[in-house]
């Protein structure tokens, strides 16, 4: 109810000129008491507002029309609520969704009714487990987490194998001060520097060391032939001592891979044969049998490519990528000595040869075991 003489403060409330709210006033005139008891219907209610404010002073002038009577208030609050709805909906498609598969997995958490035919139902079992082992070795229906386990691991054999690469020192000076510059293969090999940046816990050869190897070499008079690649057996001795240490990351991987693959395949054992306790014992006697003649393959597997490599002289079918490689680190070996005022000598020729070589011969072997992990013996596969 609106007093007489107090219009103007409601109509510049309308007018949005005092009391600003976000979503504005309505004004709507409600029965009276006596109206009221006397069970006024709504539809003669409507009526009796809708005479009121075509008829009476100021509202019969009020220009904001859309803002006068409850029919303009009912409309505008079903809109709101519609886009409140609208605003809501995704949540609401989100919770019912997540209850949806809540319920699912609650559902296949439920044991299957078991199948007159004792036969019938193990084959079954059996069948199920075998399916999800290959999904999860396959990445099949977004089953990558195993996958993710076992990349990690190849990365790491990688990085571990990377570690024992030597890197050759030249003596320069700097203002007058003696210092060592580094010479790695790091560079053009590795693929993430940022982990492996340190040379401080590498293999660190100088300039006088690998001096004093052709020294030996040539006291031995042990002399080789390949083109280009003169003294050879300084060169072959080098490679060779940093080879001693390549078995060692290939066996750590194979070991950690093997206890990835064999947690994997027994928690989907357990799951799938929960019911049956002495069953699950003998599965996984079964899978473990296997996995571990699959872990002798890849370890006979890793012992002929090291053994290969360590047995038979330095080698390589890309002679031309090898002479290419070798001139490019030769090349800047002797700028570096020449900087210095020095005479290169053969022993750069030693230290370019060993870079290159290892440099080809590191990732053929760090290729070659990691193919054997995923294909040569069986890891990962489906027995």
């Amino acid at each position: 109810m609106i007093e007489k003489g107090t219009h103007n403060i409601w109509l510049r409330i309308m007018r949005g000129e005092a009391h600003q709210l976000e979503l504005g006033y309505y004004v709507v005139k409600n029965p009276t008491k006596v109206q009221r008891a006397e069970n006024i219907k709504s539809e003669e209610a409507r009526l009796i507002e809708n005479e009121f404010f075509e008829q009476e002073e100021p509202w019969n002038s009020f220009y904001l029309r859309e803002r006068i009577g409850v029919k303009n208030l009912q409309n505008k609050l079903s809109e709101l609520l519609i886009e409140a709805i609208k605003r809501g909906l995704p949540d609401i498609r989100k919770n019912v969704e997540d209850k949806l598969n809540k319920t699912f997995q609650d559902l296949g958490k439920l044991p299957i009714q078991l199948s007159d035919s004792p036969r019938i139902e193990l084959f079954r079992m059996v069948k199920n487990c075998s399916k999800i082992i290959k999904e999860k070795t396959t990445c099949s229906n977004d089953q990558t987490e195993l996958w993710k386990l076992l990349n990690d691991q190849f990365a790491q054999f990688k990085e571990e194998f990377c570690a024992l690469r030597p890197v050759f020192l030249i003596r320069t000076s700097f203002i007058g001060r003696p210092r060592d510059e580094t010479f790695d293969i790091l560079e053009d090999f590795i693929e993430n520097r940022k982990n492996n940046a340190s040379t401080d816990r590498l293999q660190q050869i100088t300039e006088v060391q690998v001096t004093e190897i052709i020294r030996n070499s040539c006291r031995r008079l042990l002399t080789g032939s390949i083109p280009d690649l003169i003294p050879y057996s300084a060169a072959r001795t080098m490679i060779q001592e940093n080879q001693v240490k390549w078995e060692k990351p290939a066996m750590n991987c194979l070991n950690a891979v093997y206890e990835i693959m064999i947690k994997s395949v027994c928690e989907t054992i357990e799951t799938t044969f929960s019911r049956f306790p002495g069953l699950v014992g003998r599965m996984e006697y079964k899978v473990r049998t296997w996995l571990e003649e699959c872990k002798k393959q890849t370890i006979d597997q890793i012992n002929f490519m090291y053994k290969m490599e360590r047995t038979t002289y330095p080698f390589t079918l890309d002679k031309h990528r090898m002479t290419v490689i070798k001139k490019e680190y030769l090349n800047s070996l002797h700028r570096t000595v020449r900087n210095e005022n020095r005479n290169p000598t053969e022993t750069l020729e030693v230290m370019a040869l060993v870079m290159a070589y290892l440099k080809i011969s590191i990732k053929r072997y760090t290729d070659v075991v990691s193919i054997g992990f995923r294909k040569g013996s069986g890891y990962p596969r489906v027995p």
